[in-house]
């Protein structure tokens, strides 16, 4: 066994966990798009049918990332970012109404933001997931 085996090896149990991370973080995010789009006072139902398809996308591009396939994280991590962008203008759309004493459902697009940014700073930023995904 070469270090090239060794360093093969390396790459490939520690990526996969790091592609777990990040899916689940993207599935916190519908999680709190969903439910803020299911509370009868939810200025923007439909909201859900956007994070529904989302869901559906996101899931289909992990399949290729896990599967290897290089073109698709590079999507993923394009798709990504453009729903966080959605999604930030749509929390935003409401800052100057928001009260920090009290939990806002209509904050919880950006919150869905934030996961769906750390799950594409994990799919960028690290070199193990890069590796496992271009091979």
């Amino acid at each position: 066994m070469t270090g090239g085996d060794r360093s093969h090896g390396y790459h490939l149990h520690f990526a996969r966990p790091l592609v777990v991370a990040a899916f689940l973080l993207q599935r916190v995010g519908d999680a709190a798009v969903l439910y803020s789009t299911s509370l009868p006072t939810s200025p923007h139902p439909a909201l859900r049918g956007l994070a529904i398809g989302a869901l559906v996308c996101t899931v289909v591009m992990f399949v290729g990332v896990w599967r290897r396939m290089r073109w698709v994280r590079y999507v993923l991590v394009t798709f990504s970012w453009l729903y966080a962008f959605g999604l930030s203008l749509v929390g935003l759309e409401f800052w100057r109404e928001y009260s920090f004493e009290r939990f806002d459902p209509r904050s919880l697009p950006l919150v869905a933001a934030a996961f769906y940014l750390a799950a594409t700073a994990i799919l960028v930023r690290s070199r193990r997931v890069r590796h496992y995904a271009n091979r």
